[in-house]
Parts: structure tokens; sequence; C-alpha cells
């Protein structure tokens, strides 16, 4: 796995931590949970980048050069519609969190090969959004 930078909320590393008891986590995810949570740089809230991907934040990004939609990153799949959520105790979404519009990290696929995950575009961040109102 080739890692990337990546920004992470105080809350968001928090939750990433807690991630690390789990016991259904596959081996690339735990692998890539072990990298962001060494290579990350926390901040506040307020000191967060408006193009930074966070846990809750809708985003739009590619797999493998291709578009791959839009989804909300999200700790817990069944908050959200069918289809509209990125589990962040996958792959794909494990590896957008943290990181900024334009940017892709390799990750491993299942076959031992690597895929390429790039975000987009962050469309909303819950973080931004409450500091407006």
């Amino acid at each position: 796995m080739k890692s990337a930078s990546c920004i992470l909320t105080t809350n968001d590393k928090t939750f990433l931590r807690s991630m690390c008891r789990s016991r259904h986590l596959s081996a690339a995810v735990a692998s890539l949970l072990q990298i962001k949570l060494r290579s990350a740089i926390t901040v506040s809230t307020d000191e967060l980048p408006s193009n930074v991907a966070t846990i809750d934040s809708r985003v739009s990004y590619n797999f493998n050069f291709r578009p791959a939609g839009t989804k909300i990153i999200s700790r817990n799949e069944n908050r959200y519609p069918s289809g509209y959520a990125l589990p962040v105790n996958t792959i794909r979404g494990l590896a957008l969190v943290g990181l900024a519009e334009g940017q892709s990290i390799e990750v491993q696929n299942a076959s031992g090969g690597t895929d390429v995950i790039q975000l987009k575009a962050v469309e909303y961040q819950p973080q931004l959004a409450r500091h407006w109102h």
C-alpha cells in the first residue's frame, strides 16, 4: 500500500482508533488503518480545510481512474438509505477519510494487486456546515 498523507479531525482519529479493536476488519483495512493513524496530521474542526474528506462527508471519487459515484463516508451504513453510504470499515471508505480533493491513494485489493482511489470532490462536510450555523 502506498500511503498518502492525510488530515484527520480529533473525532475521526478517535473513531479510527476504536476500529482497531474490531475483529471484523479485513487484513487490507487493518493495515491501511494503522498507516493512517501513524501518518495523519490531526487538527481541530476549526482548523480543518474545507476540501478534506471526513467521516460523514459526502464525496465524489474515482476508483481505478473511473468515476465511482457520490457517497457519504459513514460509521454505520444503516444510517443512510441503501446505496448512499460508503462505510469507513471498508477499504474505499477508509481510504477516502483524510484525503484532500485531487489526492489519491493506492490500496491492496483482495487478489493481492493494487487499486487507486482518488477523491474528486468534497460535496458536503458536516464540520464546515456546523461552523456556519
